[in-house]
């Protein structure tokens, strides 16, 4: 078996593998794989039918981000909200498998794919991780009063990206830097602030679950 994960950056290229710790890496789940932007739901039923098609027991991963969804507005991939984007994503890569083969395979192969967006950017684990993030900033002050206690609520005009430059230009007095911030945040983190996590961030837990039960964690 093969697990394929498609990301829309560079954060969660450098994030996952350490939340997954010795799941990524072993041959079975593949290095996150980043599909920029918009070129996501452009690429990703081609993508994920090629996969899907080729090798009978990979599973494939879909993760972009819900927002922005106004790029979409007019297109064919076009979506409202969270559920919207999981029918956008099984829709194009069920569109592409039919294409290419027969229905009946079309749909076991389709049973390998998992649609699970991010509400917003990766930084939504670094507020649902507020201990790691204070060390990292250098502060002892309660952070968690600068955002909404459920990160993945966060609005989308003040998406987790900018609370998190927000919060490193007031108690770091610099400015975030994604690779090097976001992976020795996480270095700090131990199990209990993960589970912390995943219980301010349910789609992310979900996300994380689904992995787990394929390798049996």
């Amino acid at each position: 078996m093969s697990v394929y994960i498609f990301v829309e950056g560079e954060t969660e290229v450098l994030a996952l593998p350490r939340l997954l710790g010795s799941l990524v890496g072993q041959g079975t789940f593949k290095t996150p794989i980043p599909l920029y932007g918009a070129k996501f739901l452009r690429k990703i039923g081609k993508t994920a039918a090629a996969i899907l098609g080729r090798e009978q027991d990979a599973h494939v991963f879909a993760c972009p981000d819900v927002a922005p969804k106004q790029a979409f507005e007019s297109t064919r991939w076009s979506y409202q909200d969270y559920a919207g984007l999981q029918d956008v994503l099984r829709r194009e890569v069920n569109g592409e498998l039919r294409a290419r083969v027969s229905a009946k395979k079309a749909d076991r192969a389709l049973d390998r794919f998992h649609a699970h967006p991010f509400c917003h950017d990766f930084e939504v684990i670094l507020l649902a991780c507020p201990g790691p993030l204070k060390k990292r900033l250098g502060t002892t002050s309660d952070i968690t009063k600068h955002y909404r206690s459920k990160p993945e609520d966060q609005n989308f005009d003040d998406y987790p990206k900018k609370v998190v430059h927000r919060l490193f230009r007031k108690f770091a007095k610099r400015k975030y830097r994604a690779p090097d911030d976001f992976p020795r945040v996480l270095e700090y983190a131990t199990a209990e602030d993960v589970k912390g996590m995943e219980a301010l961030c349910p789609r992310l837990r979900g996300f994380l679950r689904d992995l787990r039960g394929l390798a049996g964690a």
